[in-house]
């Protein structure tokens, strides 16, 4: 089997060398046919990527059922509201802590300053509300 002739003289088919119309429309199939193989494996290799990353996502959220595996909308979904719920409940400690030393350094009497409770409760499934 013959192999394609390299272009030497540019990129434009008008300097390659004159091949036979089957030749050169075997040399072209076999062209596409490569660059579509890498093309494949490139795509290949950002889905593993992507997938690997979405799973390192859900092994770190708050579990739900074993035999519930979200989506990849749905872990993003719940990602971001888990993300959003944690925000909240710092916020909200955080005006409380401001409130009572506020309060305390105004005479008030207070018996310490705790940030309080982080846990959401057993109902992860909360956070898939969009």
């Amino acid at each position: 089997m013959k192999r394609c002739a390299p272009n030497t003289l540019g990129t434009s088919p008008r300097f390659a060398p004159a091949l036979p119309a089957t030749e050169d429309a075997r040399c072209s199939r076999a062209l596409r046919g490569t660059r579509r193989i890498k093309a494949n494996d490139r795509e290949r290799h950002r889905m593993h990527s992507l997938n690997s990353a979405l799973d390192a996502l859900r092994s770190i959220l708050p579990s739900l059922p074993e035999d519930a595996k979200l989506t990849k909308i749905e872990t993003l979904r719940f990602a971001r509201n888990y993300i959003w719920a944690l925000s909240e409940t710092l916020r909200e400690d955080l005006h409380h802590l401001e409130q009572r030393c506020c309060s305390s350094s105004s005479g008030g009497s207070s018996t310490g300053m705790s940030l309080g409770s982080f846990a959401f409760g057993p109902h992860p499934q909360n956070f898939l509300l969009v």
